[in-house]
């Protein structure tokens, strides 16, 4: 819940209440660098920086994307359902904001030939789609710890939405809204 709200008074509360019942000093460290991720990953925030590797093998920072509002998605091969769902999701929005650039990400350690294998189907951009350099320090610096996150930044790479809901209408209003600036 924590990684997922948008309300940093919400999460100060619920970080808050863990420490306040917490008997735990790990733990609770733990929980203060998560929660040291999630606000370097607000609105307003330059997106933090991290290196993505496209499926040329062309390694590049992840702010070299940002040259339009771009909706950034991550996905793992374990969860082949929310893979194909949200590229289904992906393309349907391509179509209807041509104007934004839409990212995807794979969260996995292992990104060889499987990753590869994920990236045949129809619905899939080979240009679009990308991997983590470093995939244990990204998830850590992004707070990134649920692939349904779905991060949308502006044209300066600055975090507009951090927890965007990819199948929301709200998420149609909020992409119509920056597409016409």
């Amino acid at each position: 819940m924590l990684s997922n709200s948008n309300n940093p008074r919400q999460q100060e509360d619920l970080l808050q209440f863990f420490y306040n019942h917490s008997q735990s000093d790990s733990d609770k460290a733990y929980m203060a660098n998560w929660f040291s991720s999630l606000t370097k990953i607000d609105v307003g925030q330059r997106f933090p920086e991290v290196e993505v590797i496209d499926t040329n093998g062309n390694t590049m920072n992840i702010h070299q994307l940002f040259d339009r509002t771009t909706v950034c998605t991550f996905w793992t091969t374990e969860a082949k359902a929310h893979f194909e769902n949200s590229h289904e999701r992906l393309a349907y929005l391509r179509k209807t904001f041509d104007q934004v650039n839409f990212i995807s990400i794979n969260t996995d350690n292992n990104q060889s030939e499987e990753w590869e294998s994920f990236l045949r189907g129809p619905e899939v951009v080979r240009t679009s789609e990308y991997r983590f350099r470093d995939p244990n320090a990204a998830k850590k610096i992004l707070a990134l710890y649920n692939v349904n996150k779905v991060v949308l930044v502006d044209n300066k790479g600055k975090v507009v939405l951090p927890n965007a809901n990819l199948f929301s209408r709200k998420f149609n209003y909020k992409l119509n809204s920056l597409s016409k600036n």
